[in-house]
């Protein structure tokens, strides 16, 4: 684990993250002492290619499950951490790591979209398939992603639209979808028939 202390990480001699082509199989970890309003990416880069991983927190520590496309050559990356706090934008000092070679090395780098945005593909995915459903307290429950359940939110259901039956419609709207704010800036087009709930 990297040890980032006002927004300065001495990494390790020799830091390594694995081999080429690794995926699902190393966590880059940041322990930090920063409050939990930050948001945190990692900035990389190698070779003039440029990447960005998402950072999740928990507790003082941000981590990232790396994935094949997040190490898709071997060699030296540059890395830095840089954080988002409403407007301030911070960055950390850059620091190095290497990723070992493997036999059956993956042609490209880097992928078509930077491993920031699949990350983003995935979770509207999974809350596609999780839509809200009307809570018994009157309501809505939304689907969380990160613990993998459905958790109470803080919208009221229409009139007559608790008890958890679900039987609620609109002329109006089709499509019910839970974004992130920064997900639903990104959305390229916003349906009309799509009812959009922003979490926060």
């Amino acid at each position: 684990m990297l040890i980032m202390t006002n927004w300065y990480i001495c990494a390790p001699p020799k830091f390594c993250l694995g081999f080429e082509g690794d995926n699902e199989a190393v966590v880059l970890e940041i322990s930090t002492d920063l409050t939990d309003k930050w948001d945190l990416k990692v900035d990389v880069e190698k070779d003039g290619q440029k990447n960005i991983i998402q950072l999740q927190r928990v507790g003082q520590v941000y981590s990232a499950l790396l994935t094949a496309s997040m190490l898709a050559d071997d060699g030296q990356y540059l890395m830095q951490v840089r954080g988002t706090l409403g407007e301030q934008v911070r960055h950390s000092n850059i620091f190095y790591t290497t990723v070992h070679d493997s036999i059956n090395a993956v042609d490209a780098f880097p992928p078509p979209l930077p491993s920031e945005f699949e990350q983003m593909e995935e979770r509207i995915t999974e809350l596609n398939q999780h839509p809200p459903r009307p809570g018994q307290d009157g309501f809505w429950e939304i689907w969380n992603p990160y613990s993998g359940r459905y958790e109470p939110s803080d919208i009221p259901l229409p009139a007559g639209g608790g008890g958890g039956t679900g039987n609620v419609s609109s002329q109006e709207v089709n499509i019910i979808k839970v974004l992130d704010r920064a997900e639903y800036d990104e959305l390229p087009q916003k349906d009309p028939r799509t009812l959009y709930l922003i979490r926060g």
